[in-house]
């Protein structure tokens, strides 16, 4: 999904190392207005996940196998994105973006849009307590398995790469 730069406020968190329940409570709680995309390691390759914020709520999610091009909107997308951010290897980006950007890319990717309302309550009982890889398996079950260097690179439109 592309996404405007904004203003970065956090980026290269590691989720290991990083309390991302108490980070999103603080977002919801403080009005931010954004997103969060987190690139992490999972069982069967790249996924990447966003949650778009608008004044505090969330409004919107999107989950990506990235090596499957398998996308995930919506409410069903909620879920992965927050067992995302419990991967052993991934990286978190926080960027704020003006409320007229995030207008712009919810008329363009309604799809993205989440349904259910999520306060520090609701998050509570969504966030799990640890990376669940059975949970993402679900998604990608008779898919081939992981694509190799070059489907990656020839999926993004990187040009100039040779298959090994």
């Amino acid at each position: 999904m592309d996404l405007p730069l904004g203003t970065s406020l956090r980026a290269g968190l590691k989720t290991a190392e990083s309390n991302m329940f108490q980070i999103l409570v603080q977002m919801l709680s403080k009005g931010f207005t954004g997103y969060v995309v987190c690139t992490a390691e999972g069982p069967k390759g790249i996924e990447q996940g966003v949650l778009l914020f608008k004044k505090g709520a969330v409004l919107g999610s999107y989950f990506e196998f990235v090596s499957h091009a398998i996308e995930v909107n919506g409410d069903p997308s909620l879920r992965l994105v927050l067992n995302s951010f419990l991967a052993k290897n991934g990286i978190i980006d926080i960027n704020a973006l003006t409320i007229q950007q995030i207008d712009l890319i919810t008329a363009f990717q309604e799809k993205i849009l989440i349904t259910e309302e999520v306060d520090t309550k609701k998050l509570n009982r969504l966030y799990p307590k640890k990376y669940s890889e059975e949970f993402t398996l679900e998604y990608i079950k008779g898919e081939s398995e992981e694509a190799s260097r070059f489907d990656i690179f020839k999926q993004t439109g990187l040009l100039g790469v040779e298959e090994k």
